[in-house]
């Protein structure tokens, strides 16, 4: 047993996707050495925040009810489907990513696993494909971020969305 723990332990520090780990508050209790590269934090540092550190602030509070009502699902699943995501760094520069989001039921409670990729560079050709050389836009420190006001509405819009599933039909 002993042995197996070691092994998962070496396989999720070496995993090159980043890995952030949360339970049912959105409170991170597990962090991968590629989350610490990826985000500009120490382990240290994230353990015990709320997962919406690792977001731009204009985003936090719409983020935090979305992850409430799907820490109550039982789904496995990518996140964001058909919207563009971001997260930002310890500095506050902003990046697109994909996200994969795990339920685990553990003796904690409920956990979520969040696998996540940064795509600025698929991004950044898709950008270039549809603008031409030299009209598209990068991601790299201190560019500009062309799709950070659409993400901000895909976000609201789908959040009124869900608010709108919740409400009881009028008749």
């Amino acid at each position: 047993m002993r042995q197996e723990l070691a092994l998962l332990r070496g396989l999720f520090e070496a995993a090159v996707l980043a890995i952030v780990v949360v339970n049912r508050a959105g409170e991170i209790v597990l962090v991968n050495a590629a989350a610490e590269a990826l985000f500009g934090y120490r382990r240290d540092e994230l353990v015990g925040e709320q997962m919406e550190i690792l977001l731009p602030e204009r985003l936090r509070e719409t983020h935090a009810g979305m992850r409430e009502r799907f820490t109550a699902e039982a789904l496995t699943r990518r996140m964001g489907i058909g919207l563009d995501l971001i997260a930002c760094d310890k500095d506050g520069i902003e990046f697109p990513v994909e996200i994969g989001l795990s339920r685990l039921q553990a003796d904690e409670g409920v956990l979520i696993s969040a696998a996540i990729s940064e795509i600025s560079e698929r991004r950044s050709r898709t950008l270039l494909a549809k603008t031409g050389p030299g009209e598209g836009k990068t991601f790299a420190a201190g560019a500009e971020v062309p799709w950070a006001e659409s993400v901000t509405r895909a976000m609201e819009t789908a959040a009124d969305r869900e608010r709108a599933d919740d409400q009881p039909p009028s008749h």
